[in-house]
This record gives structure tokens, C-alpha cells and sequence, in this order.
């Protein structure tokens, strides 16, 4: 971090040196226009982040190591015994979806990572793998996401076990390197892996390093500062993305304290003064903030929806537009094609009967299927059912009387389904969506008109 400063008493008495000789009173005119000058500049401050890291709050993020997914893909020559995939997720600059997966091969001492840089399905040209030893527990892996910008990188790592506390790590994971059996088979069911035992080298935990993180002194006081690449697309200047000080003196720096979150554009308050992103580094390398007369904003207060359950509003994406082939077939038999429904709002909802997220939502959807009409927006569900009893008996005592239909492998794989619920809203251009979590209907009325 670097604080740019010019010393007031440098510039003024550098300044009255020269201008000594003119007539008194334009002299003492240069010199105030020169001590205000000097005033001005002395509000910038350039603040340089050193390291890309985590945010403080990312919570437990973990991939599991997918093995019927390799039929999907062309294999490497390796002696090596392969054991399935791993995905890691980011956005391009237009807001589109990005996917790059990571074929995992295995010997007696170390994990072979081939990434797909180039998304073509072909392992075997995805050159020298990156060599994660047995005994070493993080890997960083750097996506890069514009092949003609090599500044432009998506920053990841993964761990064979979080960098926790001990009293917190062994929630999740045993000495052995094992999932706790408990955790495993609740997070197995979100990832939509049905008796996921939870061995070590089946799965890895993530992290995404798409923090620039530095410190800056104001008034005497140093603060945590960092510029949030919120896409994780390598850019940290566009739209999307965040500036962060933890104003409560802190090192921590939280997405979910939104007193201390700020778009790009916002005017905030660092005691007692106001101030403004004057420039910004669009790798996330430095940023200038100025001090300014005018009135803070709250323009990420604003755009973000909170919500019981869930703090994100919708975000869009754009569809694969060969999902309008799929075929359905309803739990009661009926067949549909999913084209028949473009043209209209279509409101996709991935659950299961076992899980309590799915459940607690069911009342939104039901006050989204009683407010709009079929013409308006049709909902279609899809079960991952583990009890299908049970999921029957549900669905008829909760009144769902759309469209259910049982996800398939085929189904699960076309809409990239990572975890339960997940409800995707198509707009009536067919092309566009928006994708959350947990349904709010307070969310979807800000999007259909």
C-alpha cells in the first residue's frame, strides 16, 4: 500500500520562492492558488493491494470428484488411475455463465490436475498437468479467461482440508482427511450425489481468491481495505464489482456487512470526511480514493435484495439453447416437449423431497403459481428424489399442481445443476434467464413485467 501525500509546506514555500519578485498583490494570489492547489492534491490517496485472497466470509465451498461425468470427456494417456472431474465456476465480461472442469488422475503420491482451459472437452490436449502432492494440502489454479490478455486471471486454489481452527475444521473433517459422515451425506444430497461417503480424494474444498487486498492510512488511521472481483472474471473495475473497507478497524473484510460494501460509484464516509474512487486499476493491482464535497450514496444497499434464507437477488445469464429439445415426462405421465412453453416466463425449480431449503420455498412458488396465470409464467419442478413415496405424498398434500417431473443425469448435466433448490427463470426471448437459490417472490416481481 502506498499513500500518496505531497506536503503542504513543500509546495508552498517551493512556490514562493519563485514568485517573490512579482507585485505584492498578485504574488499573494499565486500563493493561495498554489495552497489550494496543494490542498487538493493532498486528498488523493493511492492505495496498492499486495495479495489476492479470500474474502473472510466465503464460508464452505467444496466440489466433489465426479466420476460418471468422464464419459463426457476425451482421456489423456496416463498410467495414472483416473478418478472423475471437478469444475471450477466464473463469468465473461458479457455476464455469460463459465464453466472450466478439471480431469483428477492419481498415483501414490500426488493428484494430476489437466485443466480444460479451452472448454473443448479434450483432456488430451490440455497440456502438462499441475502436480498436487499427497502431502500438500493447497493448490492454487489460475484460469486464464482471455487468451490475448494474460493479466486477465481468475484466481482459484484447492484444498484437501480448510485453513480453520481445529475446533471448527472437525465439523466437516475427520484426522483421517474424510468428510465427517453426517456433513457428507447432506452436502452429497446438494450436489445432487446420492450416497456420497465423503473419502479423502473424493472431493476438494475451493477457494476463490478474488480479493485484491491491501491497507490504507486516512486521518491517521489504517484501515482494510480490497477491490472484489465479484464475477471472478479477472476484472475488478466493471460493473459488478466491489470496494470494500472495514471501517470497524478490523482486518476482516465481509460481503455480508454491507455497512462496509460499496459499488464502484459510491460516495462513502471514512471519518469525517467524504470520499470517491477516482481511479481504479481494472487488474485489482491499486485504486486512488479522493476526498470529496459530495453526499454518500448507497447504491449496493440498494441493489441488493435481502431476503429471508438467502441475501442475493436474481443474476443473469444467458441459456444453451439446445435445452428447448428436452423432452419431459411428468411423475403422472404426461409427455411435453419444453419448447411448447417459449415465449413466456418460464420458471424452472430444481428440488428434492429431502431438502429442508427446497421445502421452506414451497409457499413462494405457490403464491407464484396462484398470483399469474399459465399465459404469464409457467412453473415446471424438477425432483431429485431419493423417496419417491414420500415426495409423491408431498407434492399432493401441499398442493403442487404444476408440472413435476424427475431429474435425470441427462437433465441434470443440460442445466448444470450444482446444488438444491436452484430455480432458473427464462425470459419470453428464450435466449435470457435469471438464476437464484432459494424462490422469493418479491425478487421475481422486480423482473416480470
Amino acid at each position: 500500500m502506498k499513500t500518496t501525500i505531497v506536503p503542504l509546506s513543500f509546495l508552498f514555500f517551493r512556490s514562493t520562492d519563485t514568485i517573490m519578485n512579482f507585485p505584492g498583490s498578485f504574488a499573494k494570489i499565486i500563493i493561495l492558488l498554489l495552497y489550494l492547489s496543494s490542498l487538493c492534491i493532498a486528498q488523493t490517496y493511492h492505495v496498492e493491494f499486495n495479495k489476492k485472497d479470500i474474502l473472510d466470509d466465503q464460508g464452505l465451498l467444496l466440489e466433489i470428484v465426479k466420476k460418471d461425468s468422464l464419459k463426457n470427456y476425451i482421456l489423456p494417456a496416463t498410467k495414472d488411475s483416473i478418478k472423475g472431474t471437478v469444475s471450477l465456476e466464473y463469468f465473461d465480461l458479457s455476464g455469460n455463465f463459465k464453466v472450466v472442469n478439471i480431469l483428477v488422475a492419481s498415483n501414490n503420491d500426488a493428484d494430476m490436475l489437466y485443466i480444460d482451459r479451452k472448454g473443448t472437452k479434450d483432456f488430451s490436449k490440455a497440456g502438462l498437468p499441475l502436480v498436487f502432492g499427497k502431502k500438500q494440502n493447497k493448490i492454487p489454479v489460475d484460469i486464464y479467461v482471455d487468451d490475448s490478455d494474460t493479466n486477465r486471471i481468475a484466481k482459484f486454489a484447492l484444498l484437501r482440508c480448510p485453513l480453520w481452527p481445529d475446533s471448527v475444521l472437525r465439523r466437516y473433517v475427520l484426522e483421517n482427511g474424510d468428510l465427517n459422515p453426517r456433513f457428507a451425506k447432506v452436502f452429497g444430497g446438494m450436489k445432487g450425489v446420492a450416497n456420497f461417503e465423503g473419502k479423502a480424494g473424493s472431493f476438494y474444498f475451493v477457494d476463490q481468491n478474488n480479493l485484491s487486498r491491501g491497507k490504507v492510512t486516512i486521518e491517521g488511521r489504517t484501515y482494510s481495505i480490497g477491490l472484489y472481483d465479484y464475477q471472478k472474471n479477472g476484472i475488478y473495475n466493471d460493473s459488478k464489482d466491489l470496494l470494500m473497507i472495514n471501517l470497524h478497524g478490523g482486518e476482516e473484510l465481509n460481503l455480508s456487512d454491507e455497512s462496509c460494501v460499496f459499488k464502484l460509484n459510491d460516495i462513502f464516509r471514512i471519518s469525517p470526511y467524504n470520499y470517491k474512487i477516482k481511479n481504479c486499476d481494472k487488474y485489482g493491482k491499486w485504486v486512488d480514493l479522493e476526498k470529496t464535497d459530495e453526499q454518500p450514496t448507497d447504491y449496493y444497499i440498494m441493489d441488493t435484495v435481502y431476503t429471508s434464507g438467502d441475501s442475493r437477488a436474481f443474476h443473469k445469464y444467458q441459456i444453451d439453447k439446445s435445452i428447448w429439445d428436452s423432452r419431459l415426462t411428468t411423475l403422472s405421465g404426461e409427455k411435453n416437449d419444453l419448447r411448447q412453453y417459449k415465449g413466456k416466463y418460464l420458471l424452472l425449480n430444481f428440488w428434492g423431497e429431502w431438502c429442508h431449503g427446497c421445502i421452506q420455498e414451497i409457499p413462494e412458488l405457490l403464491s407464484i403459481n396462484e398470483t399469474y396465470s399459465p399465459d404469464k409464467i409457467k412453473i415446471i419442478s424438477f425432483i431429485k428424489m431419493y423417496n419417491k413415496e414420500k415426495a409423491l405424498k408431498m407434492i399432493k398434500e401441499k398442493k403442487m399442481t404444476w408440472p413435476q417431473v424427475e431429474l435425470s443425469k441427462e437433465l441434470l448435466e443440460k442445466f448444470n445443476i450444482k446444488g438444491y433448490p436452484t430455480n432458473i427463470l427464462i425470459l419470453p426471448d428464450g435466449f435470457h434467464c435469471f438464476i437464484n437459490e432459494v424462490m422469493n417472490k418479491k425478487n421475481l416481481e422486480k423482473i416480470i413485467k
